[in-house]
């Protein structure tokens, strides 16, 4: 009986963000259908394996309290049935640490009906989304970092961004 895994539990996303999860799957064919899972990670380039999970699933989440560095997992296979074990090559991902953006407004006091322009920075990013007054006006503004506008109501106004990579 051949016992394999088919690639070494690939993840759906090779690249997350720090508080993200990567979920492996390890698709095992032959034997004697009870198998048990030993999942292994280390951080790379020379960190040690550590167990990271062991159990009856073929399915891994990885933590979502990993620091930004590049990863490697692997698994081990063992059909309960017959005692026999695959050791499998590994597969990677990248933790990539949340990005710093700052607001800026051109002026911190406008007349009603004069233009404000809120500038986020740094630029480069996929999609910028600025949110005024926790949701009451949510602009997705596509690549463009800054957000102008005249239409701001008499008082203060809180004005967020949230940037995504693509």
């Amino acid at each position: 009986v051949t016992l394999s895994v088919n690639p070494p539990a690939n993840p759906a996303s090779t690249k997350v963000c720090v508080g993200q999860t990567v979920t492996y799957q390890a698709n095992v064919t032959g034997g004697s259908t009870n198998y048990s899972y030993v999942f292994e990670q280390r951080q790379l380039p020379a960190g040690a394996w550590g167990i990271v999970y062991t159990g009856p699933s073929n399915i891994y989440t990885t933590a979502n309290n990993l620091v930004a560095g590049n990863y490697e997992i692997r698994v081990n296979v063992t059909d309960n049935v017959l005692t026999c074990t695959d050791n499998v090559t590994s597969s990677s991902f990248e933790v990539v640490a949340l990005p710093v953006v700052s607001l800026v407004p051109s002026t911190t006091s406008v007349c009603v009906n004069q233009p404000v322009d809120f500038t986020a920075a740094p630029s480069g990013f996929a999609n910028y989304t600025f949110n005024i007054d926790n949701g009451a006006t949510i602009i997705n503004n596509g690549v463009n970092n800054v957000y102008s506008t005249s239409s701001l109501a008499v008082g203060n106004h809180l004005v967020y961004v949230t940037v995504a990579s693509g």
